[in-house]
């Protein structure tokens, strides 16, 4: 039709990977939307999918590094130096929650 040609006209100006995408969520959105409330709704599930697509990638990065043979390894040895008893942690510390500490002992299983 001529509004859908004119959209696609316009979506098509910008410049940019993130221009194309944007043009492509404003473009399907318009195609699918009947009301501006499901036009809402398109974007609001599109961000939750962009974030998705994110944090995916975040834990696959993650996973990737924790698998490596030198993090195994030094893991491997904070292991054992836990269980000979050489190496602990007063009662009243948390490790999850004492951001310091944490560190502190990533550097010394990583050094």
């Amino acid at each position: 039709s001529i509004s859908e040609g004119k959209f696609l006209d316009e979506t098509r100006r910008g410049g940019g990977a993130a221009s194309s995408e944007h043009g492509l969520q404003r473009w399907v959105a318009f195609v699918l939307a009947d009301t501006e409330s499901t036009l809402a709704s398109a974007h609001t599930a599109y961000t939750k999918l962009a974030q998705q697509r994110l944090d995916a990638k975040a834990r696959a990065q993650v996973k990737e590094v924790l698998q490596r043979d030198e993090v195994r390894a030094a893991f491997g040895r904070l292991g054992e130096e836990i269980g000979s008893g050489k190496l602990q942690v007063r009662e009243d510390r948390n490790v999850a929650t004492d951001v310091g500490l944490r560190d502190h002992v990533l550097h010394l299983a990583l050094s």
